[in-house]
C-alpha cells in the first residue's frame, strides 16, 4: 500500500468535508478504477490524542471520480473521494482507500489527516 502526500488539516466543524485519493500517477496508463471503493479511517499511531469511533468521522459512501487540478490529475474514474465529518480535535487520523482497477488489479493509498480546533 503506498503513502502519498499528508492531507492539510481539517477542523471539527460539524459540516462535511470532502478528502480525495488520486490513484492517477500510480496507474498504468488506460487502466482506470472500478467497483465500489473502500475508506476506512483509523487514529494513526503519531496520534496523541484519541477517538473513541473513528470510523463514525466517516459521512456516506465513497466514489470513484475525477479530482481536477491542482489538486489532482485530471483523468476521469482515477480518484476516490469521501466526506468526513466532525472529527476530534488533536487527533491524528490514518485514511486508508483501496479500490479496484479496470486491469483487474487492486489500488491502494493511505494517508494521515489532523484535526485542529478552529481559532
Amino acid at each position: 500500500m503506498r503513502s502519498v502526500k499528508d492531507l492539510p488539516n481539517i477542523d471539527t466543524s460539524p459540516q462535511k468535508e470532502p478528502i480525495g485519493f488520486d490513484f492517477e500517477p500510480y496507474l498504468p496508463t488506460g487502466v482506470t478504477l472500478t467497483g465500489t471503493p473502500i475508506v476506512t479511517c483509523l487514529v494513526a499511531n503519531v496520534s496523541t490524542v484519541g477517538d473513541s469511533d473513528p470510523a463514525s468521522r466517516l459521512s456516506g459512501s465513497p466514489t470513484i471520480g475525477t479530482i481536477s487540478p491542482p489538486d489532482g490529475a485530471g483523468v476521469a474514474n482515477t480518484a476516490v473521494s469521501q466526506f468526513l465529518v466532525n472529527c476530534q480535535a488533536g487527533v491524528t487520523y490514518l485514511l486508508r482507500c483501496t479500490v479496484n482497477r479496470t486491469d483487474g488489479g487492486v489500488a491502494s493509498l493511505w494517508t494521515h489527516m489532523k484535526c485542529n480546533a478552529p481559532v
